[in-house]
């Protein structure tokens, strides 16, 4: 059971974004007014985290922090 909650990527609906590990690459979710979470195609996955936390922080479309 603990491998499939390492997975989901909704488990905690109060944040804004996620980062999900993607074949040794990190990569950046989005959540919609549904708590559904979908990929951020701005930024490709990285196995620089500190790259899309940065990302995040600037947040240029307004999509993590409104």
């Amino acid at each position: 059971m603990a491998g499939r909650l390492r997975h989901r990527v909704d488990a905690v609906p109060h944040r804004p974004a996620a980062l999900k590990k993607v074949r040794r690459e990190w990569q950046i979710y989005w959540r919609d007014r549904n708590l559904k979470f979908h990929v951020y195609g701005l930024v490709p996955p990285t196995a620089n985290v500190e790259a899309l936390l940065a990302e995040i922080d600037a947040d240029p479309t307004c999509i993590f922090w409104g």
